[in-house]
């Protein structure tokens, strides 16, 4: 590998020497990162030069090389080098695609998107096994270049496809997967993610023709005729019950705004006949649509109020919930440190219960918040506690989301060889689960 030390001040930077200290497996990946090097040092105008001159190395591996480099580049903070990279990819992309077979996999987000749509459309189609195929390619390449996002929303889909299926229990744990990168994940908020890539993503909407929906639509009808039926013998409580079902089944089916109206005529029911077992339940749920609807502020609120009847009840299991609901609307809302104070009031109820896979989540959740207010070593600090319990339990999954935070966390300290080791860790675990 060349020396950098010599290189021209002008030049871009990298850690790609501290990269290979722990990437180099095999001569052919220090190939790659001897011409990665090559065009991070060399002038810009000879690129595309030094691109057909190498043709032999141009290849899908180079492909993936670059944008695992690219990622501790722009962690770092070294975002001329990134780009200069990024519009490299872009062109090597364009040259593997015209020399691949058909059986190799382009690494880049712009394949992982293509991918994305691709089983999106098949989805839609009801070719179910082939929409599972493309996400599942699709999840591989989000993996290698450590988007927890874009593989949060593909474990999402794949859920959709297997439930579609019949295949139950993995969709359970497709879910679940997802689930966990939402609540431990380093990065923003997922709503806020959700949200953004929400049309250029492909998300798939829930408008299945399975058993699932005919299901969900029949119990919305028989609720429908149990809340009319109620309203017209005045039987408030079962009315309030028939409201709140209403709510639950479109929440099922990801059309939230409908449920938020339901729940809260639910809950206006419940407060006036004094149902407090009613109103409990409620509220969680009002707060949960509010966060599916960014809401955040409402959410805070509804939250709040849940809190105080948990209180009233000394109900410990209510109150972490409330204390966990409240610090995700305001880490979500950027207010850091009262993000922090709620964790760690949750963290306090979670130790007291000896709930050992709640301590965990709080745990990274506080880490988190860490990250986010840019105290690295108090990040490492909990994401280990976290990632200790992890270990503890057998939970691996869990393990190797912490290790992908933990990553970043070394990354924002510009300790690259340190976060190509738990990044690559990480991708072990998730590769072995799949």
């Amino acid at each position: 590998m060349a020396n950098l030390s010599g290189q021209n001040s002008d030049a871009p930077r990298s850690p790609i020497n501290q990269y290979c200290v722990w990437a180099m497996n095999d001569d052919r990946q220090q190939v790659y990162l001897n011409f990665v090097n090559t065009l991070l040092v060399c002038p810009e105008d000879e690129i595309e030069s030094r691109l057909q001159a190498n043709l032999s190395v141009v290849n899908v591996g180079l492909l993936q090389t670059l944008t695992e480099v690219t990622e501790f580049l722009t962690w770092g903070g070294d975002r001329k080098a990134a780009q200069r990279l990024r519009w490299v990819s872009e062109r090597i992309l364009g040259l593997v695609q015209e020399h691949r077979s058909e059986n190799d996999l382009a690494v880049s987000p712009e394949e992982a998107q293509r991918l994305v749509t691709q089983g999106t459309h098949q989805y839609q189609a009801s070719q179910f096994r082939e929409a599972l195929q493309s996400w599942q390619q699709a999840l591989s390449i989000y993996q290698i270049i450590g988007d927890s996002a874009g593989e949060a929303r593909v474990l999402n889909n794949m859920g959709i496809a297997l439930k579609s299926l019949g295949q139950y229990q993995q969709a359970i744990e497709n879910y679940q997967q997802s689930v966990a990168i939402r609540r431990e994940g380093g990065d923003r908020p997922w709503l806020e993610i959700r949200a953004k890539h929400s049309d250029t993503q492909g998300w798939v909407e829930h408008h299945v023709r399975g058993e699932f929906h005919q299901g969900m639509q029949l119990a919305i009808e028989h609720f429908r005729k149990q809340q009319k039926l109620a309203n017209s013998i005045g039987d408030r409580l079962v009315e309030a019950k028939a409201w709140h079902n209403l709510g639950k089944a479109h929440n099922s089916l990801e059309q939230p705004a409908k449920a938020l109206e339901y729940h809260q005529k639910a809950l206006a029911i419940q407060r006036s006949i004094g149902d407090r077992t009613g109103e409990f339940a409620s509220l969680e749920l009002l707060a949960q649509t509010c966060e599916t609807l960014q809401t955040f502020s409402e959410a805070i609120a509804y939250y709040q109020q849940y809190l105080d009847l948990a209180q009233q009840q000394n109900h410990n299991q209510a109150l972490s919930n409330a204390w966990s609901g409240l610090g995700h609307g305001t880490f979500a809302l950027a207010n850091y440190p009262q993000a922090l104070q709620y964790y760690q009031q949750g963290l306090a109820i979670a130790q007291t219960q000896q709930n050992q896979a709640e301590v965990s989540l709080y745990f990274s959740s506080i880490g988190k918040t860490y990250y986010a207010l840019q105290d690295y070593q108090q990040a490492i600090h909990y994401y280990q506690k976290s990632l200790d319990i992890k270990k503890d339990s057998g939970d691996r999954f869990g393990e190797a989301i912490v290790l992908d935070n933990l990553s970043k966390v070394y990354s924002a300290l510009e300790d690259y060889t340190q976060a190509m080791q738990y990044h690559q860790q990480s991708l072990a675990i998730k590769r072995q689960i799949r």
